[in-house]
């Protein structure tokens, strides 16, 4: 199981995301780190564990008001070692990110696009980038057609249930099933109201990949003794 901290910035912030209403997001409030600065942030999650991978939400480049280039610049600068999967929205450029140095992966939501052929185009790239089936209760965000079109679909799929994002209310297990049963093969991610080591896991039962994870690490539900557990039970 890959657990991935979650990053998600605003304004040269990381703030705190909750069911999706980002309008009302607030710099994050954590017991690890007494700073909203996303290098800071870093450092205090890499307390807990040595994670390899962080996810970053650009969310001022997803709203189309600025962006947060710059500061997701300085941190693969500073964390050479880490793998960055980058969220920029509906404006998938890969030149941009690939001049940020440092590794990296890009995000494509299906949130973002407005037709089955943009989406295709983005998934046909080369590297692939990592598709983000983005969920709001039973609906996903998108063009339709999407679910039909799994062959399409590349190696590595997060599927995203906004409506549980920082509320800790546990993560959709039955669709994160069906969509497992869909892309036999392709590894899924689970984001979007993980809690504990009990859910990581019910995940790991079911075949998910990973999951991305920032409320639970923030508020000290997942820590390094959770996390050790859960490598113990999965051998």
């Amino acid at each position: 199981m890959l657990i991935i901290p979650v990053l998600d910035l605003c304004q040269g912030h990381v703030v705190h995301a909750r069911a999706g209403k980002r309008q009302a997001y607030e710099p994050v409030s954590s017991f690890l780190c007494p700073s909203s600065n996303p290098a800071a942030v870093v450092v205090a999650i890499l307390t807990i564990y040595p994670f390899t991978t962080f996810y970053i939400a650009d969310l001022d480049a997803i709203e189309g008001v600025a962006d947060n280039t710059n500061i997701i610049e300085e941190l693969c600068a500073a964390f050479p070692s880490l793998t960055f999967w980058i969220d920029s929205g509906p404006v998938v450029d890969t030149e941009v990110i690939r001049n940020l140095g440092g590794r990296w992966k890009a995000v494509v939501g299906s949130e973002y696009q407005q037709d089955l052929q943009t989406l295709s185009a983005h998934l046909q790239r080369c590297p692939p980038p990592i598709l983000s089936l983005d969920f709001v209760e039973d609906r996903l965000q998108g063009p339709k057609g999407v679910l039909e079109i799994p062959a399409l679909w590349p190696p590595e799929i997060i599927v995203v249930s906004l409506n549980r994002v920082g509320t800790l209310q546990g993560p959709d297990l039955e669709r994160l099933a069906t969509i497992k049963t869909l892309a036999p093969g392709k590894s899924i991610y689970a984001a979007g109201g993980v809690r504990h080591e009990n859910d990581l896991w019910a995940l790991e039962v079911i075949g998910i990949t990973g999951a991305l994870v920032a409320t639970a690490l923030h508020s000290g539900h997942i820590g390094q003794q959770s996390i050790d557990a859960l490598l113990r039970k999965s051998g």
